[in-house]
């Protein structure tokens, strides 16, 4: 919100919080969220993570050292990211990076495609 003024959030994030996200739809489930008693206006819009979502403001830019009018994308969790450099593409692709901490990634057909 800093940086353009907007709560925004990606798909993998949103997927991440566990709560009342439908990946599939990639949307918030407005039945679960009224069922569970949440508010959906309190919660970020969601995007894929290269859209772009705005612009630095003036006041991030003046706190930043970034451009006003920079564009900002939505961005993606780090995980996802490491794994797309990766190049984990291709169904069944998976890998098992080791740092900080352990993250495991299994590459799989998209939810939304038929089963072959």
């Amino acid at each position: 919100m800093k940086l353009t003024g907007k709560a925004v959030i990606d798909y993998s994030n949103a997927s991440l919080m566990g709560i009342c996200f439908d990946i599939r739809k990639k949307k918030w489930d407005e039945k679960l969220a009224d069922e569970i008693g949440i508010d959906l206006d309190k919660l970020p819009d969601v995007y894929p993570c290269p859209e772009v979502i705005g612009e630095v403001t003036r006041d991030a830019a003046e706190e930043t050292g970034l451009a006003a009018g920079t564009s900002v994308v939505a961005a993606t969790v780090d995980a996802n990211a490491a794994w797309l450099a990766m190049g984990m593409i291709e169904d069944g692709d998976n890998s098992s990076p080791w740092g900080p901490r352990v993250s495991s990634g299994y590459a799989m057909r998209s939810l939304n495609s038929p089963r072959t």
